[in-house]
């Protein structure tokens, strides 16, 4: 369930659904402003701050021009640690990341995801 992810695991599913379907030619820019991923994660702008700055400082995400976007160098360390926080659910987490990334790569919005 996409709930049980943190707001910077939640971000960086967001992140790295856009750079594959801007890779896959599905949507023109693969960049968010903080507003866009307020939107899209339904949670306020001021909860958004500390998590980005700090997915900035560990270089996850990528900062211009007040936009955001995943470091795609960084994206199979990403995915990793995300598997990894939930050894104990590792397979279900498997398919709901699987599912988030299908889901934002295809422009749904989260629906529960």
């Amino acid at each position: 369930n996409y709930s049980n992810l943190t707001n910077p695991q939640r971000i960086t599913c967001i992140l790295i659904g856009k750079y594959f379907a801007k890779r896959l030619g599905l949507i023109v820019d693969d960049i968010l402003t903080i507003s866009e991923i307020s939107s899209e994660l339904e949670i306020p702008q001021t909860t958004l701050s500390s998590p980005l700055k700090s997915l900035r400082k560990l270089g996850h995400v990528l900062y211009s021009e007040s936009h955001y976007k995943i470091n795609p160098h960084r994206i199979e360390e990403i995915v990793d640690s995300i598997l990894s926080s939930k050894t104990k659910k590792w397979f279900c987490m498997t398919v709901d990341i699987k599912k988030i990334l299908f889901l934002n790569m295809m422009g749904v919005r989260n629906n529960g995801y």
